[in-house]
């Protein structure tokens, strides 16, 4: 008689709202625990904002800080599409790199822009694209807009690493492997869909039993990947 092998879950560590947001868009029939890792607040901030002919925004919170803040131009230059409709439903231009911040210092070279330009980020980022962008000749400057504290793991999230059944574990940033490994070593099963090859690196403190890497830092991509090791661990 076949031993019948356990229902992976899908356990999503980003802050809830996107958490959900996701599973949705992820469409599958399987059990889902949302434990977020990370408590995002917008920072009250007042720029300098005379001298700006854009903004440059990595993240939705970025978008959501650029809102509350008066005298901003128009112009946002964002790393992706969820970034741009954000920056778009903030009242904003965007146009998107629909890539990595590669990809978007990219656009604004290639677009020939001179700045200033200000990057709105969280208080904990990598890599320094006002720099990588004054280095190339544009003028900018960077400001932390939101924060973003690190939140216990969740009793269920906890029991259910600690268990056997396996687990399919979408990350979106090095942040989160980073706090999620000092709950380790894990006893389920670890199946990660890292967004980078940079988060994959990091991931690796994990031991992970599989990792599908997304083909593109985006949501879209990162539910590609998540279904590909959903199925591949239920037919495993």
């Amino acid at each position: 008689m076949p031993v019948q092998r356990p229902e992976p879950i899908l356990l999503l560590t980003r802050p809830r709202a996107a958490a959900q947001r996701f599973a949705a868009q992820v469409g599958l029939q399987i059990e889902t625990l949302i434990a977020p890792l990370l408590q995002i607040d917008l920072l009250d901030i007042a720029p300098q904002t005379d001298d700006l002919r854009g903004i440059i925004l990595t993240s939705e919170n970025g978008a959501l800080a650029a809102g509350r803040i008066a005298g901003l131009p128009r112009p946002a230059w964002c790393v992706g599409a969820r970034t741009a409709q954000a920056a778009k439903d903030q009242g904003f231009a965007p146009l998107s790199a629909d890539g990595n911040a590669d990809d978007l210092i990219a656009l604004i070279l290639l677009r020939h822009e001179s700045g200033p330009l200000l990057h709105l980020h969280g208080e904990h980022v990598r890599g320094d694209i006002a720099q990588r962008l004054i280095t190339a000749g544009v003028a900018a400057r960077s400001i932390p807009a939101y924060s973003q504290t690190s939140r216990a793991l969740a009793p269920e999230a906890v029991a259910a690493f600690a268990g056997q059944r396996p687990i399919v574990l979408p990350l979106f940033s090095p942040r989160t492997v980073t706090i999620l490994a000092e709950y380790g070593p894990f006893n389920a099963p670890l199946h990660i869909v890292p967004i980078s090859a940079a988060v994959a690196d990091v991931a690796r403190v994990l031991h992970p039993a599989s990792t599908v890497l997304s083909d593109a830092p985006d949501a879209n991509a990162m539910v590609r990947a998540v279904r590909t090791s959903v199925l591949s661990v239920s037919s495993k």
